[in-house]
């Protein structure tokens, strides 16, 4: 059993392999190895669309990503998402 992560925008505890890992440079991490601090996102579109308003995803990071930021990591998420990355 893969350790537990909580998602920064719904707040649901799930196995670490059923999530996203973004990376404090905005970077999805798809091995989960990045160094540095983290942030767990469900797989869930719902989750993902809603990322831009939560200041826990900020907390997480320890820094505030921008609008453009926020819309790119938004944009490579649901590519990923969809397998078209």
């Amino acid at each position: 059993m893969s350790p537990i992560r909580i998602c920064v925008v719904c707040g649901e505890r799930k196995e670490k392999a059923r999530m996203f890992r973004i990376a404090s440079n905005f970077l999805i991490d798809p091995e989960q190895t990045f160094i540095g601090r983290g942030a767990y996102l469900c797989k869930i579109e719902n989750c993902v669309q809603k990322i831009t308003g939560k200041t826990t995803f900020s907390r997480s990071l320890h820094k505030s990503p921008t609008k453009d930021e926020f819309k790119y990591l938004t944009q490579r998420v649901l590519k990923v998402m969809n397998g078209q990355d």
